[in-house]
């Protein structure tokens, strides 16, 4: 009798697993994780002033670090070209690298992954000069995508930085992209496989922040723009740690719903160059 009750709990408990676990979740490399509405993330005082300790390197003393890490995947967006879909948002045609070097900067740009205590962490431990350990960690949770997930981003296990090699720096014009007064920037933005352009490698879009040039007189929102280097320090969206958060939360609704449908009426770029 004992062991059939214990045999009807069980089958109790794996039904209900196997029905709670189409609502909001998704399984990516073999791992669970949540997807940002289900997902309250902890901001305690101790998380929070933990969150103030790593905007104040970044974003007020201006530092930024640079780890390189190992075979990994990752979309290289470079000098992409990119459309404004959502406030301060650009969705950016970017190239997929697998099992590639990749540099990737926590600095200004990348702060969107604040929620992450991997990426808080290594800051810090790079802060105090504990590079070694801090590329360690930090590279982990970039290659298997946990990263995204740990700051709100559970749409995705991918994201963008650097090729060491391929990344350029040049601004030179591209046809039908307007690099004169809007860029997008695209360090540690969450990105999705929708097809922006495959024949011509930009296979999946990234969601980067985008930002005006100081002085430069362009309010036209129509035209597409480039991926820049360099210019994280001009993100409206990092004046505060509290703006961080709620830009935050925007760019992982974002990520949610973002669809071919959604790209289409933003008007996606004809142009498609990374590097």
């Amino acid at each position: 009798m004992r062991a059939r009750r214990w045999k009807k709990r069980l089958l109790f408990a794996t039904v209900t697993l196997v029905a709670v676990s189409g609502i909001g979740f998704s399984f990516r490399h073999s791992d669970l994780k949540f997807r940002h509405s289900d997902l309250e993330l902890d901001l305690s005082p101790n998380v929070k002033a933990h969150m103030q300790e790593v905007f104040d390197i970044l974003v007020d003393d201006k530092n930024s670090y640079t780890v390189y890490c190992s075979h990994s995947t990752y979309a290289l967006c470079a000098l992409a070209s990119c459309k404004t879909v959502a406030g301060n948002t650009s969705a950016c045609g970017c190239k997929m690298y697998t099992d590639e070097l990749g540099e990737f900067g926590m600095n200004h740009a990348s702060s969107m992954l604040i929620r992450s205590v991997t990426y808080r962490d290594a800051v810090l431990l790079y802060h105090a000069n504990n590079t070694e350990q801090s590329e360690t960690k930090i590279c982990a949770a970039l290659r298997d995508g946990s990263i995204w997930a740990e700051a709100g981003y559970g749409a995705t296990s991918f994201g963008s930085f650097y090729h060491p090699t391929k990344s350029s720096s040049s601004t030179a014009e591209v046809e039908g992209t307007d690099s004169s007064g809007e860029h997008g920037s695209c360090m540690g933005s969450p990105c999705t496989s929708l097809n922006w352009d495959e024949k011509d490698g930009c296979s999946v879009t990234c969601l980067c922040p985008d930002y005006r040039e100081s002085g430069v007189d362009d309010t036209d929102d129509a035209g597409c723009f480039r991926s820049v280097f360099g210019k994280g320090e001009l993100l409206a969206w990092t004046s505060t740690l509290d703006a961080v958060l709620d830009y935050t939360t925007q760019l992982a609704q974002l990520l949610d719903t973002i669809d071919h449908k959604k790209l289409e009426e933003a008007g996606k770029c004809d142009a498609c160059t990374v590097d």
